[in-house]
Formats: structure tokens, sequence, C-alpha cells
């Protein structure tokens, strides 16, 4: 391997040329003017003084590589325009480490296979990252931030394009957003993964996935503290063990299509989502969804409007989760819309759950404990309750509202001053098994059933 050190003053792009495979390059700080090509196996450097080596070119790429096993790192590049791509990749096995990447309309363009980018900083561009048909791409302990719209976008991509503890923040628009235009219906194409990222303080979307492919995931991140949503899903995903919280909506799920159903159907699991003003929103406007989207062991808290929202068609179902401490309502049931709740605990909330008029609402083996209200179903609702808990609320433990269609089945209810259910004579409720009997707790002593209420 030969060492060249490589001036402002000298033509950067000639010293490629001349270049043995495998050389490596020491770019001094200072201008380099022209659209550079690395179209061959290179080691690229900086000189160690960690000031900039700033890219000049009018439009296209000022830095693109063509070539496999090419290597960058301890570098500062900068470009000088906004309308250029700064560092664009065009080829396999290509790894850059350890660099500053500042500025241009895209500061960095994948679209090529077995990339990393590790230790980077990637900022000031219009879009930091745009991940573009690209598979087996590793952007890991990254930060992309300050950009004038997107964070990262995606495009059409393949298998195993992963983030692994990035940070995601002070971007005008989204953290990271995906953008498909090939059919994906028919084409096999793939959602990012998000690992252990940190994704914050961006304008409007912390996450948007917006395109139906196979899965997305988000795993072990913090979203936090974005203008609008944290987490908006428009696919299928899967979000588990997530820590979600300021903003407008902790989490924003949208029916996809008549195949994934709401959202693809993502799952929710093992999440945390807290301090912000609704929780979850789940919707289906165009009513395609086949299946409800899930929570499973979810904990929402100190929402101010609503921990779980279903919502212009959507269906939600709760398992094994805990709604606490929300100032308003628990779980919501809005006009046209189903949420139920199994295996949960429902506790000090305004309300726990609220089916509205129009709504369908349920819970089941679950505990609905120290409430303002326990349940309340407006006029036109449906709703049915078996073998839960529903003790110690502030006010009327259970109301029913003229035209309500209810049932209440094996359901105890214990400490309830105001009484533990009222129900309008224009309603049609009924009401089954005793009172006092703890029936939660003979069904758990059953063989074969396996119910576990999470704690607080």
């Amino acid at each position: 391997m030969q060492q060249t050190r490589v001036d402002s003053t000298d033509d950067l792009q000639a010293v490629i040329r001349a270049a043995s495979p495998g050389d490596q390059l020491v770019l001094v700080a200072g201008e380099y003017v022209g659209n550079i090509v690395i179209d061959r196996p290179l080691e690229i450097t900086g000189d160690a003084s960690d000031e900039a080596v700033t890219l000049v070119a009018e439009s296209g790429s000022c830095l693109k590589i063509t070539s496999p096993c090419v290597l960058i790192w301890g570098v500062r590049l900068e470009a000088t325009s906004g309308l250029v791509t700064l560092l664009d990749i065009e080829a396999e096995d290509v790894a850059i480490d350890e660099c500053v990447l500042t500025g241009g309309k895209t500061t960095v363009r994948v679209r090529g296979n077995n990339v990393t980018l590790n230790h980077c900083i990637v900022r000031d561009g219009s879009v930091g990252l745009h991940l573009d048909h690209c598979g087996e791409v590793d952007v890991t302990d990254c930060t992309i931030q300050d950009n004038r719209s997107t964070g990262v976008i995606c495009t059409n991509l393949e298998k195993y394009t992963r983030l692994v503890a990035c940070e995601l923040s002070h971007n005008m628009e989204f953290g990271l957003s995906t953008s498909y235009s090939t059919d994906y219906r028919y084409s096999g194409l793939h959602g990012p993964a998000l690992h252990r990222c940190t994704i914050h303080h961006n304008g409007v979307h912390g996450v948007k996935i917006n395109d139906p492919t196979s899965y997305s995931s988000i795993k072990e991140c913090r979203v936090f503290d974005n203008g609008n949503t944290q987490i908006l899903l428009k696919a299928m995903a899967y979000v588990d063990w997530c820590d979600v919280s300021g903003g407008m909506t902790g989490m924003s799920i949208i029916a996809g299509d008549g195949i994934h159903g709401s959202g693809g159907i993502p799952r929710i699991a093992d999440c945390t989502i807290h301090d912000v003003p609704i929780g979850v929103s789940v919707t289906d406007p165009g009513k395609k969804a086949k299946d409800p989207v899930v929570l499973y062991g979810v904990r929402i808290y100190n929402t101010t409007d609503a921990a779980s929202r279903a919502s212009d068609g959507g269906t939600v179902n709760l398992t094994r989760c805990v709604v606490r401490d929300n100032t308003n309502v628990g779980v919501d049931v809005d006009r046209g819309s189903k949420q139920r709740a199994e295996q949960c605990r429902v506790v000090r909330n305004g309300i726990g759950i609220l089916v509205r008029s129009g709504g369908d609402g349920g819970a089941g083996e679950s505990i609905i404990n120290r409430n303002g209200n326990g349940i309340v179903a407006r006029s036109g609702s449906k709703i049915g309750c078996s073998y839960c808990h529903i003790k110690g609320h502030n006010h009327t433990a259970v109301i029913f509202e003229a035209g309500t269609k209810a049932y209440v089945s094996d359901c105890t209810f214990a400490d309830n001053p105001a009484g533990d259910i009222w129900s309008d004579p224009q309603s049609d409720v009924s009401v089954s098994g005793d009172p006092a009997e703890d029936h939660l707790a003979k069904r758990q002593g059953y063989r074969g059933d396996n119910i576990k209420i999470p704690d607080e």
C-alpha cells in the first residue's frame, strides 16, 4: 500500500486515477473542485487537522463511490452548495467510519449493498441520509441532526437495512420517513429496522413508516418530544420495548390496505407510552382492516386526553396492558370504532373506559379500579364486560346511558360509594352473576386458563 498526501491545489481526480488499488490518500483540509469519482478500491482519510475538506460542485455529486472495497475514515467532508449530494455511494462493500459529513441537498446517499456508516455525524443537509434501493446496510452509532427536511429517508429498501444506536434529532420535519415509489405489493421490498436509537426534537414526526412493505421494526428505541407524532404507522411494523413520550400523540396507526389491515396490523409490544396528550390513536378511515391492531404488554400513563383511542373506524385489542393515571380517559372508543381490553389493569383514570355514541367496547378478565368512573357507555353505544374487578371508583362505577346495548357478566363490584351500576330505563342492559363473588379468581384457577394481569 502506498500513502499519498493530497493538497487542495492538486487535481484530486487525477490523483485517484493514478492510484493503485489499496492505496491510501490523505486529504489536506481545503477546497477541492469538481464532481469526483472514486472508481477503484482506495482508503481515504484526513490529515488529522480536524478542519474541513470542502467539496465544490455546482450539481450532481461532490464525491461518488462506484468501486467496491472503498474505506473513508477520519475526515470532515463539507459541501458548499445546497443543490448537490455530498457523498454518493453506488457500490458494494463500502465503509465510512468516524467522519463528519455536512451540507448538500442530500448529505449522504447509499445505493449499494453491504455498506456501513459507523460513528459518523451527518448534518445540515436538506436530507441527511438517503437509503435508496439498498440492502445489508448498517448505520451504527451515527448522529443525524439539524437537517432542513428529514434526517433519514428510506426508499425501496431490500433486506437488512438497519440503524443501530443512532441519534436522529432536531431535523426540521421527520427523524426517519419512508417514501416508496415501486409497486410494493409485488416487489418484496422491506422496511427499515431501528434498534436502540434515540429519536427526538424533530419538527413533525419522529418516525413515519408510510408504505406497506415487509416488516419494519422499531426496537428498544427512545422516541420523544417530536413536534407532532412520535411514531406514525401506515404500514406493517414491529414496535417492541420502546419508550415513547412528548409531542401531541405517542403512536398513530392509520389503516393500510385490505390485505394487511389497519396499519398493516402492526405489533406493539412491551412499550411504555407516557406524558403526551394522546398515547395511542388507531383509525381506519377507509374501513379496510380485517383484524384489530393489537397492543400487548404496553403501559400507557400520564396522558391528558386519552391513553388509547379508537376512532374513525379503528379497531384495537389491548392485551395485558396497563392504562393508569391518565387525566381524562383511559380506553376511548369513538363512533364506528371498536376497542377491547383483555387481562388489562385500568386504574386511576378520569374515566377508565369510555364508549362514545356509535362505538363498540369491551373488557374481559381485567381490573378496572379507582377511576373517576370505571365504565361510561354513551347513548347508542355497545359494550360487554365479563370477569372483571370493578372497584373503588370515586363516582358511579358503571354508567349506561339511554339506547345503550350492554351486558355485564360475572363481574365483581366493591367499594363504589356512588353506586355500582346505573342504567337508563331506555337502555338494553343484561347483568348476570353475583357481584360480591370473585369470578375472576375462580376463572384464574381453571386448568388450561392462562390469565396474567400485569402489576401497576
